[in-house]
């Protein structure tokens, strides 16, 4: 479940960030130095957030898969064939007929990558609810 919300969601933002030249000229060296952040990180806010239970687990694996999926599209986009733009244009498509002809066909090889990259087998019960010293504080 994670895996797919990261996936969803990366693929949302990073479309944005790369359909978008200043939203990707503000927002991707945020993204970039989030990414580089270990996960594990995050893990005292996703507690607070969603508490010791399965939502904490499934908020770390999606967000290891969110930063790996949202880089790739976006530098996908930017690297894409400008004729395939052009054909857009021409056919007068909109946004969203955009994106689901043109971008998404387009970035399968990306998206592809992505999923490689991002690695959803997380031990987020070894990590997160192993009974010890802390666990009972919860």
């Amino acid at each position: 479940a994670g895996f797919a919300i990261g996936s969803a969601i990366g693929v949302a933002v990073g479309l944005a960030l790369g359909i978008n030249r200043t939203t990707g000229q503000v927002f991707e060296p945020v993204v970039e130095y989030l990414a580089a952040t270990p996960k594990v990180v995050f893990l005292p806010i996703l507690l607070i957030l969603f508490g010791i239970g399965v939502g904490s687990k499934i908020s770390l694996a999606a967000l290891s898969c969110f930063f790996p999926m949202t880089l790739s599209l976006a530098a996908g986009v930017r690297g894409m064939n400008p004729m395939f733009l052009r054909v857009g244009q021409t056919l007068n498509l909109s946004l969203a007929q955009r994106i689901r002809m043109i971008y998404l066909p387009a970035l399968v090889p990306p998206i592809s990558i992505a999923r490689l990259e991002s690695n959803p087998k997380i031990d987020g019960k070894g990590i997160i609810s192993t009974p010890g010293t802390s666990f009972d504080l919860w």
